[in-house]
């Protein structure tokens, strides 16, 4: 099969993989049926096509890598859905502080969405970053972000 016809389909073990990079999902709460939606693993494996130029000619190693990222990013596009965003909570008596992330932090300290750009960076050979981190100070019932 030319490059040009692959899809996301195409990937070994598709469906898991993305489930893996989820915290290990279960197929009950993420059916391959939500994976296929057009919003989803179509659209992660375009978006990548055009972050990519020349994916289709890229030697087996290279697209590897590529899968990978695709892999990643169609399980970025449910990651809030499947788990809560990490928020923690300090409180002291004269105030409350909440912090957290805009990802999961938990694959080799790397956001999903981290792991889809450090992976194109490798492909595109530039650097590539993401993300936000953010906390909110409470205080006698005003809050601020």
């Amino acid at each position: 099969m030319p490059r040009e016809d692959w899809s996301y389909k195409n990937i070994e073990n598709f469906y898991d993989r993305v489930r893996m990079a989820l915290g290990d999902a279960s197929e009950i709460t993420l059916p391959d049926e939500y994976i296929d939606y057009p919003e989803k693993a179509p659209f992660a494996e375009q978006t990548l096509k055009i972050r990519v130029p020349g994916w289709a000619d890229l030697d087996e190693a290279r697209f590897k890598i590529f899968e990978s990222a695709v892999v990643y990013q169609t399980a970025s596009m449910f990651e809030s859905i499947i788990s809560n965003k990490f928020v923690k909570k300090q409180q002291i008596p004269t105030i409350t502080l909440e912090y957290g992330s805009s990802y999961r932090n938990d694959i080799d300290g790397m956001s999903l969405k981290n792991i889809v750009d450090y992976l194109v960076s490798q492909l595109l050979g530039e650097e590539v970053g993401s993300g936000y981190f953010g906390f909110r100070v409470t205080r006698g019932g005003c809050s601020k972000w």
